[in-house]
C-alpha cells in the first residue's frame, strides 16, 4: 500500500476532499470444466461465462498499490474487498478517501466517498469522477494487454487454489512491471 506519504504526495483535491486511492475489479475468461459445480463457482453473472475476479486498489498516480487475491467469479467485488480489508482497507488513514463505483459503496465507513455516479453532462461531480473512472479503466486495459491475462485459463475439475494462485501471480508480475518501467 507504500506509504501515507506517497499517497497524499499522489492524492487528488476534488471538491474540498482529499482522495489517495481508488479501486476497481477486473475478470478474466476460463474455460468451463465440464464439472457442473466448479463451471457454476467461476460462472459471472455479468459476463454470462466462467471468469475470475481480482480487484485491484491504486494510488491517483495509478500505480497498483494492492491486488486482492483472485477469486471465482461468483464472488463479487464487494465480497473480495471484505475478505482483504485487514490487509489494504484498515491501513489507510482516516483522513483518506477512495473512489470506486457503486459495487464498493458498502466501504463508506468513516464517511469515504466511494461511488463514482454515472456520467452526466448536467452534474459536475459525476464528469470529474468519471474522468478518474476511465484512467481506471486504461490502467486495466495496460495489464490486459499483456497476453498472459488474456489467455482463458481452465477451470479445474474440482477447485483448485492453483488456478487462482496462478491467476495471481500472473496480474502481480504485471502490476510490478507496469508500476516499475510504465
Amino acid at each position: 500500500m507504500k506509504s501515507l506519504a506517497y499517497r497524499l504526495q499522489h492524492g487528488v483535491q476534488l471538491f474540498n476532499t482529499i482522495y489517495t486511492w481508488v479501486i476497481d475489479g477486473s475478470e478474466q475468461e476460463v474455460l468451463a470444466s465440464g464439472d457442473l459445480t466448479q463451471d457454476t463457482l467461476f460462472y459471472s453473472e455479468k459476463k454470462k461465462k466462467p471468469t475470475i475476479n481480482i480487484v485491484a486498489i491504486m494510488s491517483l498516480n495509478f500505480k497498483i498499490l494492492y491486488l486482492c487475491p483472485s477469486e471465482p467469479c461468483s464472488i463479487a467485488d464487494r465480497q473480495t474487498t471484505d475478505d482483504t480489508k485487514k490487509a489494504w482497507y484498515d491501513l489507510l488513514d482516516e483522513i483518506e478517501n477512495g473512489l470506486g463505483d457503486a459495487g464498493f459503496s458498502g466501504l463508506r465507513q468513516r464517511g469515504w466517498h466511494l461511488d463514482i455516479p454515472p456520467s452526466d453532462r448536467t452534474n459536475p461531480f459525476a464528469n470529474v469522477f468519471s474522468s478518474y473512472r476511465i484512467r481506471i479503466e486504461q490502467k486495466f486495459a495496460a495489464v490486459k494487454a499483456w497476453e498472459a491475462t488474456t489467455v482463458r485459463l481452465r477451470t479445474p475439475t474440482r477447485y483448485e487454489e492453483s488456478l487462482l494462485t496462478q491467476h495471481h501471480k500472473i496480474w502481480t508480475v504485471i502490476a510490478v512491471f507496469l508500476n516499475d518501467f510504465v
